[in-house]
This record gives C-alpha cells, structure tokens and sequence, in this order.
C-alpha cells in the first residue's frame, strides 16, 4: 500500500504504525480517511486508498 500511494503521491510522507487486534486505519492530515474494525470491514481494494487522497485534495482545493 506504501508503493501505491508513494506512486502516485511522491510529496506524501507514509508512516506505518502496528495497531494490532485486525485494526486498519488511513490518515490524511490528521482525518481518518479509512478505518476497518476487527469484525467490519475489508481491507482496501488497490487503488481505493489513493483515490481517497485524491477526492481530499480535490475538496481542499475548492
């Protein structure tokens, strides 16, 4: 996932952080743009991560 968003958004600084118990979070500037719970949810599908980042940008940009 690092890759994938690193191609498309080289400026982006990605930190990993382990959370544990099959909890997956995105962050964009302090705002969760992803969550999967141990028992909800799905990891992201490729591609689905990046265009999160991009529809942010998009809406800081308006």
């Amino acid at each position: 996932m690092e890759a994938e968003i690193k191609s498309e958004f080289p400026d982006i600084e990605v930190t990993l952080v382990e959370c544990g118990f099959g909890t997956f979070k995105v962050f964009l500037d302090d705002e969760t743009i992803f969550r999967k719970l141990p028992v909800f949810g799905s990891f992201p599908s490729e591609g689905e991560i990046t265009e999160k980042i991009q529809e942010k940008i998009n809406s800081l940009e308006t």
